[in-house]
């Protein structure tokens, strides 16, 4: 399955052009596991970097994830620990943001990478026994007119992976 995945995301990357980040929740960041470079002003972003959870589409389709429960605790965990000059996440927008992400299927917002955009969606990579999130990144100004038609080949080649 590894590979299929892997295939996948190297396989979008060419398709739209952009940066195709595989990520995981490691507690309060996103971790990101593989990157593919779709050869237009390719992502700084690297395997094994870290970035809080919270502050990305990438991240925010992996904490749509928790159950409620959890993810209370998480963003407590998250204000708490927070650097002074970031603002605190205010649970119930986090959460009505979190529900319309869940309804379209997809997540959108700010990119891993600085400067960058992105859209996410969910994976469940059963063979890992781990949620993982593929991430289309790229600059903000490029990303924006394209969400829709990106969301939707990653929904095509997820739906051909689950197949």
């Amino acid at each position: 399955r590894r590979g299929t995945l892997v295939s996948l995301a190297e396989s979008l990357a060419n398709v739209v052009g952009e940066t195709v980040l595989l990520a995981r929740r490691n507690e309060l960041s996103v971790q990101v596991i593989y990157v593919a470079d779709g050869g237009r002003n390719p992502a700084v972003t690297m395997p094994g970097e870290q970035h809080c959870v919270s502050r990305s589409a990438p991240g925010m389709a992996l904490l749509a994830m928790s159950d409620e429960k959890e993810l209370k605790r998480l963003i407590g965990r998250i204000n708490a620990e927070r650097p002074r000059n970031t603002a605190a996440i205010d649970p119930s927008d986090y959460a009505a943001r979190l529900a319309e992400g869940r309804r379209q299927g997809r997540f959108t917002g700010p990119g891993i990478g600085p400067g960058t955009a992105s859209v996410a969606q969910q994976v469940r990579h059963q063979a890992a026994g781990d949620m993982l999130v593929l991430s289309v990144e790229g600059p903000t100004a490029r990303m924006s007119e394209r969400l829709n038609e990106t969301a939707g080949l990653m929904r095509a080649a997820l739906t051909q992976l689950a197949s």
